[in-house]
């Protein structure tokens, strides 16, 4: 049963059903199934089918929406079931797409997989500038920055972050791993991140391997 549940959430994440998909959670959670399965074994192979027919134009921009209304619904009603204390205890990620970048889709989506895998998340949202996430850092006692960038005129900015992190004394408390189309690993060593991720499943696991 929870299998063939896990299948169905990935198939109403592509038609963009909220409810069902809501419906299908529930389900699963009261199955003992844990969030961080839901999200890897449900939503995010659904939205990866949506961001493969919007690549190819067999989707368009509502049903990218329909798909990230879904996501943002489901990481909302399972953070309840995130056991007091463990988010914390797994480590706190600051994240948000950079100044002048209103792109936010992805970040979300990465953002929505580790709240699912239980870590604490502080979500800035998009054109993010390097006062708030200096300031979200040091109001959260942030252990992760995560930084993401859709457009090449916004890559720059995340050097601007990450200087900034040592001028204010707390680079050497944070780890930084950075995201977006436009960057590669060669890049992320340049600016002085400490990690890239090529998408959600790879950030989750880049941010496990920062915080270990």
């Amino acid at each position: 049963m929870n299998e063939s549940d896990l299948k169905r959430l990935v198939d109403v994440v592509v038609k963009g059903d909220v409810a069902a998909a809501r419906s299908l959670a529930e389900r699963l959670l009261k199955a003992g199934i844990p969030p961080h399965r839901i999200i890897e074994d449900g939503l995010l192979p659904g939205l990866t089918i949506v961001g493969d027919k919007y690549e190819c134009g067999e989707f368009f921009l509502p049903e990218l929406f329909s798909a990230g209304a879904v996501a943002k619904e489901l990481v909302a009603f399972m953070a309840p079931y995130v056991k007091p204390g463990e988010a914390k205890e797994k480590g706190t990620v600051v994240i948000g797409t950079v100044y002048g970048d209103v792109h936010d889709v992805g970040m979300n989506l990465v953002a929505a997989t580790l709240q699912g895998a239980g870590y604490q998340v502080i979500n800035l949202g998009n054109n993010v500038p390097v006062e708030s996430f200096i300031d979200a850092i040091k109001r959260n006692h942030g252990d992760i920055l995560a930084m993401s960038a859709l457009i090449t005129t916004t890559m720059a900015y995340m050097r601007t972050v990450i200087d900034a992190l040592g001028h204010s004394g707390l680079r050497e408390q944070v780890k930084v791993i950075v995201g977006g189309a436009p960057l590669d690993d060669t890049y992320a060593k340049e600016i002085g991140a400490d990690a890239y991720a090529t998408d959600a499943l790879d950030g989750l696991r880049k941010v496990g391997e920062l915080l270990s």
